[in-house]
């Protein structure tokens, strides 16, 4: 097996609008995922930066690479573009 990265979300209330909520569970987030975005990123580095929190990949830093869980190799049976993930050879045969 290799390392399953990991996928953070994140999410911020910052109000509850007239009424919402109560029995109905719904909830209303009037922040967008860009601003967001804006507001955690730039603390996100300072805390990295001041050794406040582990060092990680943070936003741009981050490769944007599809990996749609492939992440056992016993189970790769087909091509693979990204050379962490090299093909395996072909599974027993399914026929007879």
């Amino acid at each position: 097996d290799v390392p399953m990265p990991w996928r953070v979300l994140i999410k911020w209330r910052v109000s509850t609008p007239a009424g919402f909520e109560g029995g109905t569970k719904i909830y209303v987030n009037t922040i967008d995922p860009e601003t967001l975005r804006d507001r955690v990123v730039p603390r996100l580095f300072q805390l990295k930066n001041e050794g406040r929190i582990a060092p990680m990949k943070i936003a741009f830093e981050c490769d944007c690479v599809p990996n749609c869980l492939h992440y056992n190799p016993a189970v790769r049976r087909q091509e693979a573009s990204h050379p962490e993930f090299p093909p395996l050879a072909d599974g027993p045969s399914r026929e007879g």
